[in-house]
């Protein structure tokens, strides 16, 4: 059984077992599964929901024109949702640039007082089949009955249009407004593909609501990274392995890591939110290492941390408190670090690839990444894995770190081309 050992574990399960039952169908699209990553959310991380997100999910519809626009163009479709992050839009990029015949459409949206009528029927659902408090519920059924309304701006768009043998890779296709698209050509005969953003799971002390890339997979199939990720889906959330391919990571061409051994100018990388209280407990630390052995430390926070900056200001004179505008590869590729402290974030890879040497603040950590022996809870282990590294050639520890990019981070694959197209699928699907 996968996480177990997890606070939340049994909420976890509870999902699972809603997942089986709690099913309402509008033209063919289950549209619980399409809501699924806020009812992982709810269910399972207790999240709360306001008015203001309550009326902006009932408002919200997809330009379902653009979309009809680019399916028209080329024989697949990339989709792209996600705002304020500029990784995540490279990546998507870079993805649809690997495809021959792929357009790519970033998904603009609207605000309509159309669904509201339809409000009352699924409240009356959801509150049957969703067991939380009645404002998680009522975004629920908002998020239900704006949905309903995409889908009918959809068939009004591809009335008439034939769709089959075309290709959707929707940026992010367990979620949200992705998610109902992907439910929607499907059943239109489309081949959907689900691809990753980077790496999840293993969780240790509490399942973070990111498990919905495993436990919601709405495609046909799913594009991961490496071998790590595929071997993950089929132990973790029981997938069938015919259905996933390791396509790799096009951000991340092959190249030869050269990992500095040095260990004077220090980044310290953070998770989501949910793991603020934990990372905080390693700025004592840092300031106990500049004070001891000189080195000095910068702060780069996750978008969606918690930690003001007044919250750091007790830490000023140990930690520099970096802005987050420039992309984590532009950060890392500017040779300002020597090496990287992270803590719950895939920036651990990324870290590799750039050639800063990271380790892994271990306190309390929740995500259990297959890496390096670079963990530590304290200044003693702290410093004691400095010395240790210190002894070993900076040629061996690059290899290592080669080794882990290309098995869990898809470094130096790009088989997006030959997936979506299918000429390889036979060959690495076993």
């Amino acid at each position: 059984m996968s996480f177990e050992s997890a606070s939340n574990h049994a909420e976890y399960q509870q999902f699972l077992e809603l997942q089986k039952v709690f099913k309402v169908y509008y033209k063919g699209v289950n549209m619980a599964e399409a809501c699924g990553a806020d009812i992982i959310g709810i269910t399972v991380n207790g999240e709360h929901k306001d008015l203001y997100h309550i009326a902006c999910e009932l408002l919200k519809r997809v330009d379902a024109e653009s979309l009809k626009e680019a399916f028209g163009k080329g024989g697949s479709v990339c989709s792209y949702g996600v705002k304020g992050r500029k990784d995540h839009e490279k990546l998507s990029m870079m993805i649809s640039q690997s495809i021959e015949g792929n357009e790519r459409v970033v998904l603009k949206y609207k605000y309509k007082i159309g669904a509201l009528a339809r409000l009352p029927k699924y409240l009356r659902i959801v509150r049957k089949g969703l067991k939380c408090a009645f404002k998680e519920q009522l975004f629920v059924a908002s998020q239900m009955a704006a949905y309903s309304k995409v889908i009918d701006d959809l068939d009004k768009a591809f009335a008439g249009t034939d769709l089959s043998g075309k290709s959707y890779i929707p940026f992010c296709a367990p979620a949200y407004t992705e998610a109902l698209l992907t439910l929607y050509l499907k059943n239109k005969g489309v081949r959907t593909y689900c691809t990753l953003h980077g790496n999840f799971g293993r969780y240790k002390n509490k399942i973070a609501n990111d498990v919905v890339n495993g436990a919601n997979i709405t495609s046909d199939y799913v594009l991961t990274f490496g071998e790590t990720q595929r071997n993950d889906l089929i132990r973790d959330f029981g997938m069938d392995g015919s259905r996933i391919f390791a396509a790799g990571n096009p951000k991340y061409p092959k190249k030869e890591i050269r990992m500095r051994n040095e260990y004077k100018r220090c980044v310290i990388i953070g998770g989501i939110s949910l793991y603020d209280k934990d990372l905080a407990e390693l700025f004592p630390v840092a300031k106990e290492a500049k004070e001891k052995l000189g080195i000095s430390f910068a702060l780069r926070l996750h978008p969606l941390s918690a930690i003001t900056r007044e919250e750091m200001e007790p830490w000023k004179d140990a930690i520099t408190l970096l802005d987050n505008t420039n992309t984590i590869n532009e950060m890392l590729g500017s040779g300002e670090y020597d090496f990287a402290i992270t803590h719950d974030t895939a920036t651990y890879y990324e870290c590799m690839y750039y050639g800063v040497k990271p380790l892994r603040w271990g306190r309390n950590e929740n995500l259990g990444f297959e890496g390096l022996d670079d963990k530590f809870n304290n200044f003693e282990e702290f410093e004691n894995i400095i010395n240790k590294s210190k002894q070993k050639r900076a040629d061996e520890i690059s290899q290592e770190a080669e080794n882990l990019l290309v098995n869990v981070f898809g470094m130096g694959i790009n088989r997006y081309n030959e997936y979506i197209n299918g000429t390889k699928q036979d060959e690495t699907s076993n």
